[in-house]
């Protein structure tokens, strides 16, 4: 059983994720032209470090499986936003489907790495 102060440590990193690292995200930019983003999603990403950041591991890997097979990493790729921009500017969503993607590009041939 988890005792209510860890409890109280893993809601607050939580938050500190969602909504406290919006001042850096300047500091770490998405694989895409903020300054172009239209969707929610990717203003969501442009303004938040983290999921910049993951955004540019994905890319990476799409980078990687695209010199295998350009019709795998043409279906990942459409298949990838399609979902993320259902997620519209919610975070969890986002990081989920980053984090997802990051694991399917994984199992085709990428060699990638999630950040703790």
């Amino acid at each position: 059983m988890i005792h209510s102060a860890c409890w109280m440590h893993l809601l607050m990193g939580l938050f500190v994720f969602l909504f406290g690292s919006e001042a850096s995200a300047k500091d770490f930019r998405p694989s895409f032209d903020c300054n172009r983003a239209r969707y929610q999603d990717e203003i969501t990403i442009c303004n938040n470090q983290k999921l910049s950041e993951l955004d540019q591991i994905a890319s990476f890997g799409y980078s990687q499986i695209k010199g295998e097979s350009q019709s795998i990493a043409q279906d990942f790729l459409l298949n990838f936003l399609d979902v993320r921009h259902a997620c519209g500017s919610n975070k969890l969503c986002i990081l989920d489907t980053q984090d997802q993607i990051i694991d399917d590009l994984n199992e085709v041939g990428a060699n990638i790495s999630k950040p703790s």
